[in-house]
């Protein structure tokens, strides 16, 4: 008759197989027969054991689980700090010459440290302890250029070495540092809460381009913080302080391919007093169009504000603050401006080293009129 009993597997079959045999061993002749049958049995059941733990199954539970978070951790990594993954070779000077290639990105949301309750806002003036990366931000460092050649790409808390190269459309660099600049050639990007240029010295680094869009954006160590190099910039509570010889200014313009348009400056800081500077505002290109300045803090330069009006639609200068006696020639110098722009609200005062206003001197006119 057959039993209905399962036979056992797994380890505690093997163990019951070695108790049988040693108790058929037991009344073995002579002590010497009986140890080793004992040892024999010991090694059998030891083999056993582990050819049985290797054959077996994985848990189920466990390793897939843990597969799936560590893969999900990697994800959120790439997408936070490492949206640009630049890779190359070597160059003679030991860096690597890097290439972008697109990872997982997310949803832009503000910076949660400037989103709200901004310390620069009116009517106080951008500084650099209220603009550029966030105090204290984990950044990654990403040594030589990265050229960024997938629309939409995101660049999240990297400190890029070199030059960030924007060719796609749509690219958002935020809470980033970026030492040699950032230039668009065909793409176009918004800034914000990002530090531009070298931490120490003065070079040409900065950002240059047209379709841009600055916010927050501090610019150190450079005779050209901003230049207009195309339509559609924007510039917008930002900071930059020039250094440099006479060819510096605090944003100036080259289009020479055709009408830069729709170029808006509004409520910057733009110091050129420690530079043999043109001016803080140097824009006389005669394809600049439809140019709006507004609520802008200005200092230093040959005259503070440079403007050459040519045609379009007239421009808007209203609301914005020269400092005085900080220029060489004068406050102002606009040609073809006077007569046809929207001239209000500017005026010379006085500020301290926050670049908070301490006094109103007078009204700031257009010249020559």
């Amino acid at each position: 008759m057959e039993s209905d009993e399962q036979p056992e597997s797994g380890p505690s079959s093997i163990f019951g197989g070695v108790t049988r045999v040693i108790r058929s061993h037991r009344d073995a002749p002579g002590q010497l027969n009986r140890l080793a049958a004992i040892a024999g049995v010991i090694a059998v059941a030891v083999v056993a054991t582990i050819v049985w733990q290797r054959m077996s199954p994985a848990d189920p539970a466990a390793s897939p689980t843990a597969y799936a978070t560590t893969a999900g951790a990697e994800a959120d990594l790439l997408a936070d700090d490492l949206t640009a993954t630049p890779s190359g070779t070597p160059s003679a000077s030991g860096s690597a010459t890097p290439s972008t290639t697109a990872s997982p990105s997310k949803a832009v949301s503000p910076s949660p440290a400037k989103a709200s309750g901004w310390a620069c806002a009116l009517p106080a003036y951008p500084r650099p302890s209220c603009t550029g990366a966030p105090a204290g931000a984990q950044l990654t460092t990403r040594s030589g250029d990265v050229v960024v050649t997938t629309a939409g790409q995101v660049i999240d808390r990297l400190h890029v070495t070199g030059q960030i190269v924007v060719k796609a459309s749509g690219v958002v660099v935020r809470d980033s540092e970026a030492d040699g600049g950032i230039v668009t050639d065909g793409g176009s990007v918004s800034v914000t809460d990002t530090t531009i240029g070298p931490s120490s010295g003065c070079g040409f680094a900065g950002l240059h381009g047209g379709n841009v869009t600055a916010v927050r954006v501090r610019v150190r160590g450079s005779s050209q913080p901003f230049r207009v190099d195309g339509g559609n910039t924007v510039i917008r509570d930002s900071y930059a302080a020039s250094c440099g010889d006479d060819t510096a200014d605090g944003v100036d313009s080259y289009c020479p391919d055709g009408p830069c348009g729709n170029v808006v400056l509004t409520h910057n800081t733009f110091d050129t007093r420690a530079a043999a500077a043109n001016g803080a505002v140097f824009l006389d290109n005669t394809n600049l169009r439809s140019v709006t300045i507004q609520n802008n803090l200005f200092a230093g330069g040959g005259y503070t504000v440079f403007l050459g009006y040519t045609a379009g639609p007239a421009w808007k200068v209203t609301g914005n603050k020269i400092v005085s006696g900080s220029w060489t020639y004068g406050p102002v110098y606009a040609t073809g401006l006077c007569a046809g722009s929207a001239w209000s609200g500017n005026s010379l005062v006085k500020i301290d080293d926050s670049y908070q206003v301490t006094a109103t001197v007078s009204t700031a006119a257009c010249f020559p009129s």
